[in-house]
């Protein structure tokens, strides 16, 4: 089947659409390279034509084999002449598949919506509402409502330790919003890159059917022209803004209000986010390319492709310093998503004046702090299931290579997962304290204070380090705390 300039094609007829180009560059430069003044081509069905004008013999033709609409083929004499182009026709396909064939394999749309998934299923546990983010929807998490319970029984009571626990779950509640916040915005910069591989198949598309368009015009002896307008920058800041600053995103398309998104305290504020190599990058356009013979539109076909690999990695560059970035402005505000666990022991439970303490509730309290770190501990080890690498893998002359930005993506992914692994011991961990000091309090027991002492210390000898990477992998409680006992 011929091309069909009228016929709107996808990237899933790539192949199809590289024959054809095969085929319009061969045709180009049969007519355009290899005809003179007394020797021409012309184009008959499936042949060449090839006409010569001698001052001895006269006129005289002889037929070559013309490439089938795959590009492959052609190039032999059927006429038993001598003339024939059976290297030059590989010589061209080899040049368009110089061009054209990392842009072959790039990975399924599918791939991207995978992970995509798995990073909703992330942020709607930390999430304090739900929320639609670029058109993916994600669900509220319970922890919000779980902290709201525990700070209205936690104001039933009264005395210093109720006032220690109840500063914990106050920064417990920030920091799952800081962290909450920062999964969004890594979750942007996998957004980023799965809309702009889908933007990078329709460029490849577009340019490849404008090179069969130019090669064509330059076969019916015309001139023409190659025009990409590539728009994958575009696409890629676009996609991050609408998950870390939606209003910025609606303000730059005029169309305020237009995009529903993140609204929690980063977000709103910007107060940390660190966006500004994202946010003024622009198209690179390789122009208007004239072609009027085959070497010119070859040219303009390979610059038209090198433009389009330029903005990837433009992107990636910039998505890659974001996250950076943006790791570096954790690390310098560490207070913003780590808490400080500052045990209770024994010295803080002696008699105290005015003191309103119910141990039922304290119990109630603190399993809603058990299902508050249930919560975030699947958070942590579900984060390191989402995959950029996984579903932008492509030609290593692609952007910055294979896996594109995923190193600093991972690094990224590692340290949240660290984080809330690390924020889960800790709640368990200050629930269990809070209970001991509570019944230490009550009952005034001293068996309860010497556990409520060995706990304490027992937290403050096995402490780990979330901001290192040489952290071991965390999967459960790594503080050791069993019941009352330390094991």
């Amino acid at each position: 089947m011929a091309f069909n300039s009228k016929k709107s094609y996808t990237y899933d007829d790539l192949p199809k659409l590289i024959g054809y180009l095969k085929r319009a560059a061969i045709d180009a430069y049969v007519i355009s390279e290899e005809s003179y003044f007394l020797e021409w081509y012309d184009i008959e069905g499936d042949s060449y034509q090839k006409n010569t004008i001698s001052e001895n013999i006269g006129p005289s033709a002889e037929f070559i084999a013309r490439p089938g609409a795959d590009g492959e083929g052609g190039g032999k004499n059927t006429s038993g002449g001598s003339a024939e182009l059976v290297s030059e026709f590989d010589e061209v396909r080899k040049s368009i598949d110089a061009i054209v064939g990392k842009w072959r394999t790039l990975p399924e749309t599918r791939y991207g919506s995978t992970e995509i998934n798995d990073w909703v299923k992330v942020s709607s546990v930390l999430a304090d509402r739900a929320a639609t983010i670029d058109g993916i929807s994600r669900g509220q998490g319970t922890i919000g409502a779980d902290i709201l319970q525990a700070r209205t029984w936690i104001g039933e009571m009264n005395g210093a330790v109720i006032g220690e626990f109840s500063s914990f779950v106050s920064k417990l509640e920030s920091v799952v919003g800081g962290l909450s916040d920062e999964v969004t915005l890594w979750g942007g910069a996998l957004n980023s890159e799965i809309k702009m591989l889908e933007e990078m198949k329709s460029s490849v598309v577009e340019t490849v059917i404008q090179g069969i368009n130019a090669f064509n015009k330059v076969a019916s002896d015309d001139s023409g022209d190659i025009d990409i307008a590539l728009r994958v920058v575009e696409t890629a800041v676009d996609a991050f803004l609408a998950f870390t600053a939606p209003s910025a995103l609606a303000a730059k398309q005029g169309a305020s209000g237009a995009v529903k998104g993140v609204s929690g305290r980063n977000a709103a504020n910007g107060s940390n986010f660190v966006l500004k190599g994202v946010s003024s990058l622009k198209n690179d356009s390789p122009g208007v390319k004239e072609v009027d013979d085959y070497s010119s539109a070859l040219e303009a076909l390979r610059e038209a492709f090198k433009a389009l690999n330029e903005n990837v990695k433009k992107v990636e560059k910039s998505v890659r310093k974001t996250l950076n970035d943006n790791v570096k402005v954790m690390q310098e505000n560490r207070d913003s998503y780590d808490v400080t666990l500052k045990p209770i022991d024994s010295s803080g439970t002696g008699k105290q004046d005015g003191l309103v303490m119910n141990l039922l509730t304290v119990k109630n309290i603190n399993a809603k702090m058990y299902d508050i770190a249930r919560e975030v501990r699947r958070a942590g080890n579900d984060i390191v299931l989402v995959s950029l690498s996984d579903c932008i893998f492509r030609h290593s002359k692609i952007g910055l290579g294979p896996s594109g930005p995923s190193k600093a993506f991972n690094e990224m992914r590692d340290l949240l997962s660290r984080l809330l692994l690390d924020l889960a011991d800790d709640v368990e961990n200050e629930a269990k304290n809070f209970e001991l000091a509570a019944e230490a309090i009550v009952e005034q027991d001293t068996a309860t204070k010497a556990r409520l002492d060995q706990m304490a210390q027992g937290i403050r000898s096995n402490r780990t380090d979330p901001w290192s990477k040489k952290a071991e992998p965390r999967t459960g409680n790594k503080h050791n705390v069993k019941g009352n006992q330390i094991v």
